[in-house]
């Protein structure tokens, strides 16, 4: 194998990532690696660091326009060299390595990339879109069953989500911020707990630095929170200060950027908030279906794929009609 010296000058760098000591470190959920090649084979050096067995880190091998992964690593804590994609014949194919899983579930390091043949980067789409969210936006249990399974890591699968889905469908390039069980006011709560849980609320990690400039921000929070607002009109208007504060602080963030506010899915009592939230921040908002037991329900009661997929084709639609995109 021809290995190259400087692989990372050969793929494109989606973000965000960082540079620890020559490993090219990936973080948030679907950041990553792209570029086409010709090779016959092509490996690829990956370390990861992660906590627990089922939360595994992951990363996914997109093929071309592939809507599904063509293969699924788990990556270990020993640096492993992986055969990442191999054909018999020498075909042309737009690779891009995606990390399925989210932050809090461990990194994924790339420490080399290697092929039989030609690496080049592939350029990036002039629309962008960043989208902000929860364990919906992450593609939280997409593959698991509600009540039969639990949680782990390999039910995750940010490419299924809608977040994913849609930026594919419209053929821009996408940053996705996600974080489950997070908020605005405060992370999920039990039934039993009654005092919000305000530790590394999204607000307060959000990437502000991120090198990116969107032309679209999507932003899907407040399922969490309805945990701890429970229809208590004093809670509720907390949410709409601290999500309008947190609106405000993107908007000026991303000056050059629409933001539309979405809502739904597994609950809808805080769509009033939301709304107004919008209202008062002059942004586009959007209320989505919930998701229908007669489609199947993921792991811990989120949306499989088939919810994913349907919300991706109404947010897709709604994104055409704002931006006027064809």
């Amino acid at each position: 194998m021809d290995r190259k010296k400087d692989w990372k000058d050969s793929v494109r760098v989606i973000g965000p990532v960082e540079n620890i000591n020559g490993v090219l470190c990936l973080k948030w959920s679907a950041s990553g690696v792209e570029f086409v090649t010709d090779a016959r084979k092509v490996e690829a050096v990956i370390v990861s660091e992660w906590i627990l067995p089922e939360e595994t880190a992951w990363l996914g091998v997109i093929i071309n326009d592939e809507e599904k992964p063509y293969k699924k690593i788990a990556a270990s804590q020993k640096k492993e060299r992986c055969v990442i994609y191999q054909s018999k014949e020498k075909t042309r194919v737009r690779i891009r390595l995606v990390k399925l899983t989210e932050e809090q579930y461990g990194r994924i390091g790339l420490a080399d990339l290697s092929a039989d043949g030609e690496m080049l980067p592939v350029g990036s789409p002039d629309r962008k879109i960043l989208f902000i969210g929860d364990s919906i936006t992450a593609g939280f249990g997409v593959d698991g069953i509600d009540g039969i399974s639990e949680f782990t890591t390999t039910d995750e699968d940010v490419t299924a989500g809608y977040a994913w889905q849609t930026a594919r469908a419209l053929g821009t390039d996408s940053r996705i911020i996600a974080y489950s069980g997070n908020g605005v006011l405060s992370r999920y709560i039990p039934p039993e707990q009654d005092v919000p849980l305000t530790t590394a609320l999204l607000p307060d990690i959000f990437p502000y630095d991120l090198d990116y400039d969107p032309s679209l921000i999507v932003c899907n929070l407040g399922t969490n929170d309805a945990s701890y607002t429970r229809g208590i009109p004093e809670r509720e208007e907390m949410f709409v200060k601290r999500y309008t504060e947190f609106i405000t602080r993107l908007s000026r963030t991303y000056a050059g950027a629409d933001i539309l506010l979405v809502y739904g899915m597994v609950e809808q009592t805080l769509w009033p908030c939301v709304k107004e939230t919008a209202s008062l921040c002059s942004t586009f908002c959007m209320k989505l279906p919930l998701q229908d037991k007669r489609d199947g329900i993921g792991a811990q009661g989120h949306p499989n794929r088939i919810t994913h997929k349907k919300t991706a084709g109404i947010l897709e639609e709604y994104i055409r009609t704002i931006k006027g995109w064809h």
